[in-house]
């Protein structure tokens, strides 16, 4: 299955300013003056931190639209950030715990929810 190109997904004068804007990125990366991206590669490459090179390819293929592209991206950073939270959360207790006067006991009672949500019923 051939992948279609995503500049040929684009008009022409848009295919056009993008390569404008990467060749003047080129030179000036090429001169060490910026390493930036364009913010049409970043919200493609963080697609597919999320949902892999499939998620890239469905981009290309034009098999999912940008307002699809955007909700889920929404979607999966809430996730990343909860599981962030979760982190910090369980780093919180492991922390107080040997803080505490016992610690076992107070790293047991702290990591009790995690604990409580983990349980496969």
């Amino acid at each position: 299955m051939a992948m279609t190109n995503v500049l040929d997904l684009m008009t022409k004068k848009d295919r056009d300013a993008m390569m404008a804007r990467y060749k003047r990125r080129m030179e000036k990366r090429d001169n060490g003056e910026d390493n930036r991206i364009s913010s049409e590669i970043y919200i493609v490459a963080e697609f597919g931190y999320y949902f892999g090179w499939l998620g890239i390819a469905a981009i290309r293929n034009n098999e999912i639209t940008i307002e699809e592209v955007f909700g889920l991206l929404e979607g999966a950073r809430k996730v990343w950030y909860s599981k962030l939270v979760d982190q910090a959360r369980a780093q919180q207790v492991s922390t107080a715990s040997v803080l505490a006067k016992s610690p076992n006991t107070a790293f047991k009672r702290g990591i009790k929810p995690f604990v409580k949500r983990s349980e496969v019923t």
